[in-house]
């Protein structure tokens, strides 16, 4: 159960909403299976656009796993074999339909398969280009093997994670994937937009390794000041107290600054006014951050007398900052996420309906609902023949084939 939830809270009702909007509405999105594109395509599918995901045939054999019912929902899927000459005649005739292809892998590999913006351009005048490689697609790296904990490793911002200490620790699974596919989605959004006054497509290329290197301020403060910032653990680099702390039943996170007049007083009258922080410049922030070795160990003990509950209740009441450190299972109770319609219902074929993500921004009030979740090659017959324009006979040549 949600630490901030109590049992009885109510859920606000809705506001007036003005009509969903779908901006993207009439935009039709090629997205070639890979991880590190397949958040560029769940974002502009959650602006409206229609997004077909192309999975090789040996796909559906696959059971889906939770993050398959996130990345897939919203878009249809088709299964097509693009090491083949005959899938990517299929592909070519696919993007003779496309306002967008979204694409994945380093330049080579790019190369042989005949999916350079390059080769795409002459052909397809109109076609914006998503390109994510990981460390993008030019420089001596570019087709050097690689993958996000790589990419993360020598952004520079793995240096700076984990305790002081101890050895540089990875960031969560697939963070580098989904920032990448974060900055394409928003760059893919400028192309189709300049694309409305040129009416010419244009690449936009993402390297995995820049997206996280822009992160924090680990590259300017290099650049800038000739220094490299260091391991902090879960204390914030300014804020004291400023850290995660253990508690009877799990862990909060507190954060007192000089950005929030008063707190540290307020805190001080919470614990009684300890002597071991009777120092007047305490007072001041840096003075504290400068002795935080002093501090925390006092603040610490005060705060493991009490649960998270209890610290958050009283945190509120005296205006401070500290909230409970939730497991995912507790952030879908919170009644915040209720009120906010964050989880959404999906179809997934075989399996009913399903809780998923929503878009993580809403429009007008609004979060575009998703389509479904579907099945790896469920639009084939709805894209091969209504779309491409394939007969029939010729869909079960491919088909058996192994083609799609």
């Amino acid at each position: 159960m949600s630490v901030r939830r109590p049992e009885t809270a109510a859920l606000p009702e809705a506001g007036p909403r003005l009509p969903l909007p779908q901006p993207l509405r009439g935009v039709r999105v090629l997205e070639v299976a890979d991880r590190r594109v397949a958040y560029a395509g769940r974002l502009l599918a959650g602006l409206g656009a229609e997004v077909i995901l192309i999975e090789p045939p040996e796909r559906r054999r696959d059971a889906p796993t939770p993050a398959d019912l996130y990345f897939r929902s919203g878009k249809k899927a088709v299964t097509l074999d693009l090491a083949v000459a005959a899938g990517r005649h299929t592909l070519f005739r696919l993007a003779a339909y496309a306002d967008v292809l979204l694409v994945a892998g380093p330049p080579g590999e790019r190369r042989r398969l005949g999916l350079t913006f390059e080769d795409l351009h002459p052909a397809f005048p109109r076609l914006v280009v998503g390109s994510i490689a990981d460390f993008g697609l030019s420089g001596p790296d570019a087709d050097r093997p690689a993958n996000e904990l790589v990419a993360f490793a020598e952004s520079g911002l793995m240096s700076i994670s984990g305790t002081p200490g101890e050895p540089p620790v990875a960031a969560p699974p697939h963070h580098a994937a989904d920032l990448a596919g974060a900055y394409l989605a928003f760059g893919v959004l400028v192309a189709l937009w300049e694309r409305a006054r040129t009416r010419r497509g244009r690449e936009v290329e993402v390297s995995v390794q820049e997206a996280l290197a822009v992160e924090e301020h680990t590259i300017s403060t290099a650049s800038d000041e000739g220094r490299d910032l260091v391991r902090v653990g879960s204390q914030h680099m300014v804020a004291v107290p400023g850290s995660v702390f253990r508690v009877k039943d799990g862990y909060v996170h507190a954060y007192v600054a000089d950005t929030m007049p008063g707190s540290w007083e307020r805190l001080l009258e919470w614990m009684g006014h300890p002597p071991e922080l009777a120092d007047e410049r305490y007072r001041q922030g840096l003075y504290r951050r400068a002795h935080v070795e002093e501090i925390t160990p006092v603040v610490a003990r005060f705060f493991a007398r009490f649960t998270r509950q209890e610290l958050y209740l009283e945190g509120q009441r005296r205006r401070l900052c500290i909230t409970p450190v939730n497991t995912p299972r507790e952030y879908l109770e919170d009644v915040q996420t209720r009120a906010r319609g964050f989880v959404v219902q999906a179809r997934v074929p075989g399996h009913g309906w399903v809780g998923v993500p929503g878009s993580p921004f809403l429009l007008n009030g609004h979060r575009v609902p998703p389509a479904g979740v579907p099945r790896p090659g469920e639009h084939n017959r709805e894209v091969y023949l209504g779309l491409v324009g394939y007969g029939e006979e010729e869909l079960a040549a491919l088909a058996q084939s192994g083609v799609v």
